[in-house]
């Protein structure tokens, strides 16, 4: 069954002429993303700038070792260094467990797309995650939703000892109280043959003492490295 965003309610006149009649919005983008045309004027935009791509490799595989990049994904990052090499970005703040679906989503989009490109255009694309890390609405990341036992959307939430509102995520270091978070989510999610491997894998991550962004990071690493997917915190003194 093809169900079309037109049917479903609440879709926005701006997200549907996105989809549908991207005519409408034209002016407000520099090219439309359903046309190979628009990538390649891009491109030579990008071909006519230098960029210091020797100190960002060395920064991103500084980064990516840290948050346990695959062999793949440190190979993406080191083709960075030829001048043919161009990349696809996505992104979003860093979050709970992962964060919501749409952080996953937005990811795959771009490994999809970088793959696309390359075979499109003949040349290297990949795909890069910039994680939000400097922005501090902390009662935006500190949660998530999921579907209990009872079949009911429960809101989980990460209620940590300080108050981190206002901070810079990338400045967020987790307590204690993590331990707690995942008791809850551990003694009313459903149970399949997957749930308890996935828990404790994310009880790895998402453990007391670990920096906020750095546990995403290793997560996402460990269920999408494999792609090749490079993450950026753009906090790191040495990128800005």
């Amino acid at each position: 069954m093809h169900l079309s965003f037109k049917e479903l309610k609440g879709v926005t006149r701006l997200f549907s002429d996105y989809l549908y009649s991207f005519a409408n919005l034209a002016e407000f983008f520099n090219g439309d993303y359903r046309e190979l045309s628009s990538f390649q004027d891009i491109l030579e935009q990008i071909k006519a700038k230098d960029y210091p791509r020797k100190l960002l490799v060395q920064i991103l595989a500084d980064q990516n070792q840290k948050f346990g990049a695959s062999p793949r994904t440190l190979a993406n990052i080191e083709a960075l260094k030829d001048e043919s090499c161009y990349v696809v970005f996505t992104g979003q703040q860093i979050g709970l467990l992962g964060g919501p679906l749409y952080t996953l989503y937005k990811s795959l989009t771009a490994i999809k797309l970088s793959e696309k490109l390359s075979w499109q255009l003949g040349i290297k694309v990949v795909p890069i995650f910039w994680m939000a890390t400097d922005d501090h609405d902390f009662a935006e990341i500190n949660h998530i939703f999921f579907v209990d036992r009872q079949n009911s959307l429960v809101k989980l939430e990460y209620q940590p000892e300080k108050d981190w509102q206002g901070w810079p995520s990338a400045q967020i270091i987790l307590d204690q109280n993590i331990s707690r978070t995942f008791e809850i989510l551990s003694s009313s999610c459903r149970e399949a043959g997957y749930t308890k491997p996935v828990l404790e894998k994310l009880s790895q991550f998402y453990s007391a003492g670990q920096p906020y962004y750095l546990a995403f990071a290793r997560w996402m690493n460990h269920i999408l490295g494999q792609y090749g997917l490079i993450f950026l915190n753009p906090a790191d003194p040495q990128f800005k």
